[in-house]
């Protein structure tokens, strides 16, 4: 087993036993409260973090919720006919690299995933697990994005030395290092590296880290995520916005800069000129297939469960954007401490198999399938593993396909206990 996400069936595979509390009935809530604690091994935490992302990315991307119904769609002909379809030009496009930027909207996805994740485990504690190292000068980094530090000056800059050095970070990374190298380009400002140790508001990354939650999001909203990534950046640079961003930095906060800029950033992007159009299908044929809608009246409640306008600065202001601005911002800035403990609340990824247990989250089937009672809930569960039985048969099926053997070759599936 590997860690995986399976955007078809919507279950977490990761690579380890599960730990004792998971077994007990804890929560994800209960994880994501504090997924750095010292009693979870990094591995494993940023393997929850990461694959839980991809899942919560369903709820933020028009463009992956119809990648999933052409993928549904061709599972049901399976169903049907006993024959594979062959992909759509969506899917096909989805691993191919754009020429003009040298990435995908996989990558794209990846590095959209890979952001929030060193967001959610903080720069200076995934620096430190991945023991990545800067040589004589790492200390001195350290210091710099430490929280705890008297030092502490640019937390945007752990943010670059992340995706340029960390955990596969020649594909997770690609997007954001484009995106640094074109904002340096445009403002004449180098970004960092071993020799240039210069560390303020002008460095290209802090404006990267203020720009790259928007875009991302902004970009799984078309039916070319990397087309749109390129094109609104490139507008951005040549008319000069990017540079707006490596100035006035006050606060000390990405966080309270996101929304700060938010109206402004968001307005700027919508006027970039662009191929690509907009997917306004938010709907999957699947047995969650009206979860999306059921997320937003959950997250109604989001600013008064989740968010201590009196408790810290950054709260406060998400509070008073969300009130501007509406709960979608909880999908733009999903890894936002706040956000992601509503989205571990009102939509729990519904089925995580561990190497030697499998964890069924009820949380969202309850809502899903109104379970009131143990009957409603053996049934539920009953649900679930048929739909994810039905769709390892399809990838059994299509991978017969792809050798020319026959479709029901591989059809021995594992019961799942």
């Amino acid at each position: 087993m590997r860690d995986n996400f399976d955007f078809m069936s919507l279950e977490l595979s990761i690579d380890f036993d599960c730990p004792i509390p998971f077994k007990e009935g804890w929560s994800l809530f209960t994880f994501f409260s504090d997924p750095t604690a010292p009693q979870w091994n990094w591995r494993f935490s940023r393997a929850i973090v990461h694959e839980s992302i991809h899942y919560w990315q369903i709820a933020s991307s028009s463009y992956i919720m119809n990648l999933i119904e052409q993928e549904w769609n061709r599972l049901l002909s399976f169903e049907e006919s006993n024959t594979i379809v062959e992909k759509c030009h969506t899917i096909l496009n989805h691993t191919i690299e754009l020429s003009e930027c040298s990435f995908s909207n996989n990558d794209l996805l990846e590095c959209w995933a890979r952001f929030w994740e060193i967001q959610i485990q903080t720069p200076i504690n995934l620096l430190t697990q991945e023991n990545i190292s800067h040589g004589k000068v790492f200390p001195a980094v350290l210091e710099l994005i430490d929280p705890d530090s008297h030092f502490y000056k640019c937390p945007w800059l752990g943010i670059e030395i992340a995706m340029k050095e960390g955990v596969n970070n020649k594909v997770y990374g690609k997007p954001f290092r484009y995106l640094i190298e074109r904002i340096a380009k445009a403002t004449g400002v180098n970004s960092y590296s071993h020799d240039n140790f210069s560390f303020n508001n002008s460095n290209p990354s802090y404006a990267s880290s203020i720009i790259f939650p928007l875009l991302a999001y902004e970009s799984f909203q078309r039916d070319n995520p990397a087309q749109f990534f390129y094109d609104a950046l490139d507008y951005l640079c040549k008319e000069g916005i990017v540079g707006l961003f490596n100035i006035n930095y006050t606060s000390g906060s990405i966080e309270l800069e996101w929304f700060y800029r938010f109206s402004r950033l968001n307005n700027a992007i919508s006027k970039a000129p662009t191929t690509t159009k907009i997917i306004t299908n938010n709907e999957i044929k699947s047995p969650y297939k009206n979860f999306s809608l059921e997320l937003s009246k959950q997250f109604d409640l989001v600013s008064s469960t989740f968010l201590k306008p009196d408790r810290h600065p950054f709260e406060r202001e998400a509070y008073n954007s969300i009130k501007k601005n509406g709960t979608n911002l909880i999908r733009i800035f999903l890894g936002f401490k706040p956000f992601m403990l509503s989205f571990s609340v009102c939509l729990p990824p519904p089925w995580i198999s561990f190497n030697d247990y499998v964890k069924w989250t009820r949380e969202l089937d309850q809502s899903a399938f109104s379970i009131k009672t143990k009957d409603d809930e053996a049934k539920a569960y009953s649900i679930w593993l048929g739909h994810i039985r039905r769709v390892k048969r399809f990838r059994n099926a299509e991978k017969a396909h792809s050798l020319g053997l026959s479709l029901d070759i591989f059809n021995t599936i594992e019961e799942i206990e």
